[in-house]
């Protein structure tokens, strides 16, 4: 695969929209404009690193339950390729639920999680699969651990196909950094969607933010790997939207909330947010650049360049 785009600071920013409103079950996230998401300091970019800073609002209280905080969505649709993004620092914390994904732009259920974790204190990330067709994962050669099986999402079954990974890959996501990397595939001899995670600067020399081309064969088995090709659906394999969030709250990190230690901040996730502004000082990401690699990595008759 060959470097198509390479964005970093304001030029990160530029490839996306800022999403407004409500928009998830039971979250307690108020998605901000752009706008108003610089005039509250929740988006800076360092001019001098080029790092770009996304974060919860940590200063005041919402008595409401709907917190300041930032959805992204990319401007363009990325079809078969690898996408890479460096990230100086993860968000975490109690009531946060950060997510890098991509999805359909006019699907519903249809979306590659490449990495999600939920309450900060969550065993492990996660990588995760929702496809509207039924769909069972398949034994696949990873080094995270299959933890649900079936892919298909209904809006009474959102769960998808999951792989926790090991906690060497997530633990170092905050503080530290990351790079996650994932391969979409659906050509003649794809292998369906493979991702990968490093700390950062621990990653293979050809995924550093140098390489001009990408060959993950040789970045070793990967953390979780979705050999889904048979499942795939029409609105599945089309280019993808990407999505960055920080939401607060919503169906897992609720589930999840007691078991992750949190009720001693505060009895439910709403009254965190509601109360506790203090508690979203990591809620943040610190990204470093984010690269897309297409057209040459396969035979694939599905389209490889952004939209």
């Amino acid at each position: 695969w060959s470097l198509t785009t390479k964005a970093s600071g304001e030029a990160f920013l530029d490839l996306f929209n800022f999403s407004d409103g409500t928009q998830v079950a039971a979250s307690a996230s108020n998605w901000t404009t752009e706008a108003n998401a610089r005039a509250m300091g929740l988006v800076t970019v360092n001019k001098k690193t080029g790092v770009t800073s996304i974060r919860t609002d940590a200063k005041n209280k919402y008595p409401g339950g709907l917190r300041p905080t930032v959805r992204l969505e990319s401007k363009e649709l990325y079809g078969d390729g690898v996408i890479v993004l460096e990230v100086a620092h993860f968000p975490t914390g109690c009531a946060t639920w950060p997510s890098w994904w991509a999805r359909p732009k006019s699907a519903s259920f249809e979306e590659i999680d490449m990495y999600e974790n939920v309450n900060g204190l969550f065993p492990r990330g996660a990588s995760i699969i929702h496809t509207r067709s039924t769909c069972h994962l398949r034994n696949a050669t990873q080094t995270g651990k299959l933890e649900l099986d079936s892919c298909s999402s209904t809006e009474d079954n959102t769960d998808g196909c999951r792989v926790n990974l090991q906690p060497s890959a997530s633990a170092a996501g905050a503080s530290a950094g990351m790079t996650i990397a994932m391969e979409r595939n659906f050509g003649a001899g794809g292998k369906g969607v493979r991702t990968w995670y490093w700390p950062r600067g621990k990653e293979p020399k050809s995924a550093r933010s140098t390489a001009k081309k990408v060959d993950p064969d040789q970045w070793g088995t990967p953390s979780a790997s979705f050999p889904i090709q048979e499942c795939e659906d029409s609105a599945f394999v089309e280019p993808h939207m990407l999505v960055l969030t920080q939401s607060l709250c919503g169906k897992w990190t609720n589930t999840t909330y007691a078991d992750s230690g949190c009720t001693s901040q505060a009895a439910t996730c709403v009254d965190l947010v509601k109360n506790s502004p203090q508690a979203f000082a990591q809620a943040y990401w610190d990204i470093a650049s984010l690269r897309f690699y297409g057209g040459d990595g396969s035979s694939s008759g599905k389209s490889s360049l952004h939209t």
